[in-house]
């Protein structure tokens, strides 16, 4: 059932309880184990949907993780603890993008220039937070941009970019590239963003 906390792996008998830690993000939660992964696959563990949504992997889908095994009769105090640090990451991210501008994904403000190569515009922190991870995985060399904007209707959206290109031309060669992943990408110029603050040029 996608709805509960479990997952599968290749070696771990069922009814195994076991920690699983995003190290991307540090989030972790705690699943059973229901199941075992057929020899052919390439994964070390399978999560349902409950249990990635909890470490922030509906998007990215597959990343590194740490998989402990946890007694029984500490799971009470184990799943306190997660908790705690999982909204003490939670509220790190909020404080870092906290007002409008242009930042990288660590929430470091930048100074970008040019034109950038929009992949998405999202209104939950999670979702570009995910898709961040997931740039990160597919394309090399481009530094990848958070527009944070302020809306009327939706509150902060999250505009996620990729590259500060100092032509137009220069950006379509990369929106065509962008293209072949899945996404549909737009360009969008960096100039029309406001400076946060301690921002730091990109170039």
């Amino acid at each position: 059932n996608p709805e509960f906390k479990t997952a599968s792996h290749a070696t771990l008998p069922a009814n195994t309880m076991v920690k699983i830690t995003n190290l991307v993000n540090g989030k972790a939660v705690i699943v059973k184990i229901n199941d075992k992964l057929p020899e052919s696959s390439k994964k070390s563990v399978m999560l349902s949907k409950a249990a990635a949504a909890d470490i922030d992997l509906l998007i990215s889908g597959c990343v590194k993780v740490k998989i402990e095994e946890i007694n029984t009769s500490l799971i009470a105090d184990e799943s306190v603890k997660i908790s705690s640090q999982n909204q003490k990451n939670e509220d790190t991210d909020k404080q870092l993008f906290g007002s409008a501008g242009t930042y990288n994904c660590d929430g470091v403000a930048q100074l970008a220039k040019g034109y950038g190569v929009q992949v998405a515009a999202l209104a939950s922190m999670k979702a570009f937070k995910h898709l961040c991870n997931e740039l990160s995985s597919k394309t090399t060399g481009d530094a990848i941009f958070v527009h944070v904007i302020e809306t009327a209707d939706k509150g902060k959206l999250y505009r996620v970019l990729i590259g500060n290109f100092d032509t137009y031309e220069a950006a379509k060669g990369k929106l065509a590239q962008i293209a072949t992943l899945g996404y549909k990408p737009v360009i969008r110029t960096h100039s029309n963003m406001p400076t946060a603050a301690n921002s730091v040029s990109s170039k």
